[in-house]
Parts: structure tokens; C-alpha cells; sequence
């Protein structure tokens, strides 16, 4: 008889939401990103956020907030002047602490890759930080990937 492993963990189970019809218009879309609803919407917000992508032939700006317990969806409005332009296959991850979400690159258009870093606070506020060394720091990608592991932001491979 073989031994029990004590530190296996239980298996993960994906179980597909049942979404409504609005939030399968918003939700027709590819080439975009999604972070945990808190990122924006500050603690306890269920469900996801949409950023960008392409819906139709045209590449998006929008933010959509999915709620993945009632399965509708809304956008989410802003009211800064600065406004991050259209793209899709960018990067987004979560500030720690439910503080908002670091939109990175992505792609413009066919031949224009962004290398701009914007930040969205729970204000619903977008910024662009400087960001340090500012040479090179952000070279134009898309199809990259990206975390924060403590106060830094790692940004890893993508084509540009």
C-alpha cells in the first residue's frame, strides 16, 4: 500500500462562468488583458477587468468590468484627461494592496508596437510615471509578459 503525500494540495478546478448576453457582446473580443476586478474597483470588487484588445476590427480602450457572480458586465469610466491610445497584446498586473494596475506596450497598430508604461489608480485616474533608468527602460513590445514581485516591475520578452 503506497503512503499518503500530506502536502498534496487538492486539484484546481476551472468551471466556465455562465456570463448574460451584454457580457458576451463586451466579452467578444481577443488580444486583450484582464486583471482581478480589486485593481480598480478597490477591495472586494468581484469579478474581472478588460483592458483594450480588438472587438470587431478595431482595437479598444475601454475598460470593461465583468462580474463573474451575477455574470454581467459594465464599463468602467474615466475621467482623466490622459486617456492610454488603443492596443492590443499590451501587459497589465496589479499594484499590491489593491491600488490600481500598470498597463504596459503592446501593439497599435500592424507596424506600431507602444513602449509607454500608464498607471490606473482606484480613482479611476490614468498617469504615465517616469520611469527609471528612463533610458531604454520601456523599449516598444507586444506579446510580452509582466509581473510585480515587491516594488519592482519585471516586463519579460514580447516581440517589438
Amino acid at each position: 500500500q503506497r503512503e499518503k503525500n500530506s502536502n498534496r494540495q487538492a486539484p484546481i478546478v476551472v468551471t466556465p462562468a455562465p456570463l448574460s448576453s451584454a457580457a458576451e457582446r463586451l466579452g467578444k473580443r481577443w488580444g486583450h488583458v484582464a486583471v482581478p476586478a480589486t485593481a480598480v474597483l478597490g477591495e472586494g470588487a468581484p469579478g474581472v477587468i478588460l483592458l483594450g484588445g480588438v472587438g470587431g476590427q478595431s482595437r479598444l480602450q475601454d475598460i470593461a468590468h465583468v462580474d463573474l457572480a451575477t455574470g454581467t458586465a459594465a464599463s468602467v469610466r474615466c475621467s482623466s484627461a490622459f486617456v492610454p491610445p488603443p492596443r492590443m497584446h499590451s501587459m497589465a498586473t496589479a499594484l499590491s494592496g489593491s491600488r490600481g494596475l500598470v498597463l504596459v506596450g503592446g501593439r497599435g497598430s500592424p507596424d506600431r508596437p507602444l513602449g509607454d508604461v500608464c498607471v490606473r489608480d482606484t480613482a479611476l485616474q490614468w498617469s504615465q510615471p517616469k520611469v527609471q533608468p528612463a533610458a531604454d527602460a520601456c523599449p516598444p513590445r507586444f506579446r510580452h509578459a509582466g509581473a510585480i514581485v515587491g516594488s519592482m516591475l519585471y516586463v519579460l520578452g514580447g516581440r517589438g
